[in-house]
């Protein structure tokens, strides 16, 4: 019999198609986004890009500049990132968002509107 370059994998059946497995990919630039929705009412989602592992510092600040939320404040490996933000205890108006990682600093407002 002729030396064949297959192999036999228990448990699958390799000639029925396979699931299309997501394609994963590591950000290649920081990148803070703009919240969504915007405005809201309360929650809304904070999205952002690290390239590599960083310390990760997302915070909320009023339009005073005063602290209202740190939503993360943690070393977090290269990913894409959605973190959400309730609001229900804050009140209606303008708020900024501010995230740093790593020597990178972003920050964009928001609107929660009761």
């Amino acid at each position: 019999m002729a030396k064949s370059d297959s192999a036999i994998v228990p448990g699958r059946n390799l000639d029925e198609p396979q699931a299309d497995l997501p394609i994963v990919s590591v950000p290649t630039e920081y990148r803070l986004y703009q919240n969504y929705p915007n405005p809201f009412n309360p929650v809304t989602e904070i999205r952002f890009d690290l390239p590599e592992v960083a310390r990760v510092e997302l915070k909320v600040f009023n339009t005073l500049g005063q602290l209202v939320a740190t939503l993360l404040s943690e070393e977090r490996p290269a990913g894409v990132y959605t973190v959400s933000w309730d609001a229900s205890h804050a009140a209606s108006g303008m708020y900024i968002y501010q995230l740093k990682a790593g020597g990178f600093v972003d920050a964009k407002k928001m609107a929660l509107i009761r």
